[in-house]
């Protein structure tokens, strides 16, 4: 009698039965190039665009969302109010027009510009307060986290701006886009302030700082960025 083993062994002879190999896939990525950025338009943006040369399969790397959009300074635009210092560790004269107009570009970024009033108070690394006004690049300001202060590398003035902002308490002013830290409620837009007053065509002087490393600073005792 045949035992089991010479059974199947015989019929894989008869049948000719061959386990097939397992093929695996190679995943392909995605690969094409960017476009040079678009001239800076008056709305201080520019795009740039990316073109697939061989589309992803397989599991392999998607291509980029496109097109791409970051702001910018117009070539032709004047900086007018816009009071503007690189990081003073250099000189302001040794900056760039392209130095300055990289920091300009992160200050729009964070919302336009203009932040809050010109006679808000704003706290030192030191404890002590200056106004908005006050505050050069190079000032160190306080952290929120009480350690090491954090360097203004620019700042942003809009003389008699006409625009919408938004009373949070006195003597603090702030614009819509601007959020601030309500403790446990985390950051929120100023008109979710309790007993926040919207004061629309504003013409008072605002101001806006750039602080190394992009940090959150202290205006009338409240956190804003």
């Amino acid at each position: 009698m045949f035992s089991t083993i010479g059974i199947l062994m015989l019929i894989s002879q008869v049948t000719g039965c061959v386990s097939s190999p397992i093929v695996k896939k190679v995943p392909v990525h995605c690969a094409g190039s960017w476009s040079d950025w678009t001239p800076c338009a008056q709305n201080r943006r520019q795009i740039r665009t990316y073109t697939v040369t061989r589309q992803p399969s397989n599991g392999g790397i998607t291509c980029p969302s496109s097109p791409e959009i970051q702001s910018c300074v117009p070539e032709e635009e004047e900086f007018g109010s816009a009071e503007f210092s690189g990081d003073t560790s250099r000189g302001v004269g040794e900056l760039s027009t392209e130095e300055k107009k990289k920091n300009l570009a992160h200050l729009l970024a964070k919302g336009g510009g203009e932040c809050v009033n010109h006679n808000a108070r704003i706290t030192m690394m030191n404890g002590s307060k200056k106004l908005a006004s006050e505050i050069k690049v190079g000032d160190i300001l306080a952290s929120v986290n009480g350690k090491k202060g954090n360097k203004v590398i620019a700042r942003m003035v809009s003389k008699k701006y006409s625009t919408k902002v938004i009373k949070v308490k006195e003597n603090l002013l702030l614009t819509e886009k601007h959020p601030i830290y309500l403790n446990e409620r985390g950051w929120k837009k100023p008109v979710e302030v309790e007993n926040a007053v919207e004061i629309n065509n504003y013409k008072g002087d605002l101001y806006n700082f750039l602080l190394k490393g992009r940090k959150p600073f202290i205006a009338e005792n409240e956190i804003v960025s």
